[in-house]
């Protein structure tokens, strides 16, 4: 989504300074001159909601393998599980070894630990 946001705000601010300040032929283009204001408009939100989206999620490393946690408030954490699972953790230190757990726990037998 932050690529994308990108991509539109720069296609949006070259149309918008071209046509508006430079012009075609020596004639500013007021149609284009708009669309490439919505399209720098655009942008700003959606790189706006990528960086909202990455400020509201926690990730931790364990063993390697970096996860990805969203806080529920009172200082708890849900975090993946099995295949669509979440669990919940009361903080991040109960993840942190829930994790380290389960990766050691599928490394050396190969299958899938349970809490």
């Amino acid at each position: 989504m932050s690529l994308f946001g990108w991509i539109l705000f720069f296609v949006g601010g070259c149309l918008a300074f071209i046509n508006g300040v430079i012009g075609i032929g020596g004639v500013v283009n007021l149609a284009a001159t708009v669309i490439g204001c919505a399209l720098l408009i655009s942008g700003s939100v959606f790189i706006g909601s990528a960086i909202v989206r990455r400020a509201l999620l926690v990730t931790i490393m364990v063993n390697g393998r970096q996860i990805t946690l969203k806080p529920i408030g009172d200082g708890r954490f849900v975090g993946p599980g099995d295949s669509v699972q979440l669990i919940h953790f009361a903080s991040l230190e109960d993840a942190t070894a829930h994790y380290s757990k389960v990766s050691t726990t599928t490394s050396e037998g190969g299958g899938h630990s349970s809490r």
